[in-house]
């Protein structure tokens, strides 16, 4: 059996006792990234695997991006690094809405 030689290691072990291995990772250059592989990216930067500049190289992000990863990871764990917690929230514009008169007296005020 032939084992390619690879800068850095093959196997971390994680805190939880279980390990990540390069064949754990995504493959290179994954466009559609679920909150699963970004959570193995960020382990493996986290831990030794790979470094940060070899993984926006293989999976082309930028630097920011890999920041806010791990950033979601950090505050939120995986589900922080779902596509709908990472996305701006803008408000949305709204029509106007022409006034309708209140029907009797408004709130709050009484007849003295």
């Amino acid at each position: 059996m032939y084992l390619r030689k690879v800068n850095g290691p093959r196997l971390v072990g994680l805190p939880d006792g279980s390990t990540l291995s390069l064949a754990d990772l995504p493959e290179d250059g994954t466009q559609r990234w679920v909150a699963s592989r970004k959570a193995i990216v960020v382990k493996a930067v986290r831990h030794g695997l790979i470094k940060a500049d070899d993984a926006m190289a293989r999976y082309e992000l930028s630097a920011e991006e890999l920041q806010c990863w791990i950033g979601a990871d950090d505050h939120a764990g995986v589900s922080g690094l779902k596509a709908g917690r990472l996305r701006v929230r803008t408000p949305r514009e709204r029509p106007e809405v022409p006034s309708i008169p209140p029907c009797g007296p408004a709130r709050g005020t009484r007849k003295s």
